[in-house]
């Protein structure tokens, strides 16, 4: 549980002290308050260790500290020196789980992957995709954008372009419930996993890392498989390019190294985009004027690129963790080596210091220095293939059905944690 933000206490650091000792990203209702939390916390405490971090929980499981920085210059200062805030924290997943001058490297490997000029061609195949979804889904008046859209949408699109067989998708599906959400509240008895949780719903860690560690194994095992496939098989797909790839140009990837990188393409691949889509969506049904606004300017190549970069940064979904590397202050704050920060990307953009009314979303904002996507280093590998997918799923959708509202008597099942998204969105077309 999350402390409620009262009005009339707003200016008041008791209140502020208190959601800095509370703050859970976790809590099955921290959605329904972040953003005034996040906004009391960047004017009175823009950098807080809460109680309910202390060990890390699944971010680090260390003995040192967490903190929260809620400030864009403090969370895009993070990100930008690796050598004070490594990405280094549990599995070495790569490139995002490594540093400097590894991750360099990983990088020029992958990098050519995701330019615009490997992904321009791939763009009619995505709107076929876009059109056989709404061709099934508007079949009916009355669905869940989730099941039906937003969740199939780019999980096809990613297993074609890195070379999962659709067969496999309820497996892939569970591990990244599994690692991406399992610490939410309640997610624990919706996977069935049989851990004991607390009273707010979360597992009990050591056995949810127990749980953790044997899917791990599952997983790497599946993607061992894929791996001699390719190796006896080459395709035009990132499988292949990985299997041949070398390491700074010298040698191979060791198998590690190839299950590592595997593991996070698919959690990153498999909900980012997601959660990002269904959240857009939650706020076009919730604000038809904007809409409509969107749907006058779709069309305009120019305007339609800034208006996903407004959307992103409106709805920004992560709050990615870095380890302290040595005894620092940082702003008057003694971090100690091991200690953990979390960098919220949805406070940093909603900060009235960089973003000109900020809780509005101003379609055409220039400029719009997001964190949406990260910055510095570790800035996402696949920003520009979710920057299709976002404005091509929006336009097709807008096209073949610009009136849609939320189902009456009926809300959204907002989630939030280290990445949050939507797991359920009733919309009925036609209506308003």
């Amino acid at each position: 549980m999350v402390s409620e933000v009262d009005p009339e206490k707003a200016d008041g650091i008791y209140q502020v002290v208190s959601i800095a000792r509370e703050f859970d990203l976790m809590a099955a209702d921290f959605p329904e308050h972040e953003h005034e939390m996040y906004r009391l916390l960047r004017q009175h405490l823009p950098i807080s260790c809460p109680e309910t971090m202390r060990g890390g929980g699944l971010y680090g499981g260390g003995a040192g500290s967490s903190w929260v920085f809620a400030r864009y210059e403090d969370v895009a200062y993070a990100f930008h020196h690796p050598e004070i805030f490594s990405s280094q924290i549990g599995l070495p997943f790569i490139p995002q789980g490594v540093d400097p001058p590894e991750h360099t490297e990983y990088r020029k490997i992958m990098n050519p992957w995701f330019t615009q000029q490997v992904l321009t061609p791939l763009e009619p195949r995505i709107r076929e995709f876009a059109n056989e979804l709404l061709d099934k889904m508007l079949e009916k008046r009355e669905f869940d954008f989730v099941k039906e859209f937003s969740e199939p949408f780019p999980i096809i699109i990613f297993c074609q372009l890195a070379g999962f067989p659709l067969e496999d998708l309820p497996r892939l599906m569970r591990w990244r419930d599994l690692f991406v959400h399992g610490m939410r509240a309640g997610k624990a008895e919706d996977l069935g996993l049989g851990i004991p949780t607390d009273e707010a719903g979360h597992p009990e860690l050591k056995a949810l890392r127990q749980v953790l560690a044997e899917a791990t194994q599952e997983l790497y095992a599946y993607c061992t498989e894929l791996i001699e496939e390719r190796r006896r098989h080459p395709k035009e797909d990132v499988l292949t390019k990985l299997v041949q790839a070398r390491y700074a140009g010298t040698r191979p990837l060791t198998r590690e190294e190839l299950l590592q990188t595997l593991h996070l393409f698919i959690l990153g691949g498999l909900d980012t985009v997601t959660g990002t889509l269904g959240s857009i969506m939650v706020f076009f049904a919730e604000h038809p004027d904007k809409r409509r606004e969107f749907i006058e300017l779709m069309d305009d190549p120019v305007r339609v690129s800034s208006a996903i970069e407004e959307l992103v940064r409106y709805t920004s979904i992560v709050s990615p963790a870095r380890r302290v590397t040595r005894d620092y202050n940082y702003r008057g704050v003694q971090l100690r080596e091991g200690d953990l920060v979390v960098l919220s990307t949805a406070s940093a953009d909603r900060d009235e210091n960089v973003f000109p009314n900020p809780d509005e979303v101003i379609l055409d904002r220039h400029p719009n220095p997001h964190v949406g996507f990260v910055v510095g280093p570790h800035r996402c590998l696949g920003m520009q293939l979710a920057r299709r997918e976002l404005g091509i799923a929006l336009q097709e959708i807008h096209r073949r059905m610009p009136n849609y509202a939320l189902k009456p008597g009926e809300k959204p099942g907002v989630y939030g944690g280290g990445v949050k998204g939507v797991d359920y969105l009733p919309l009925v077309v036609d209506a308003g």
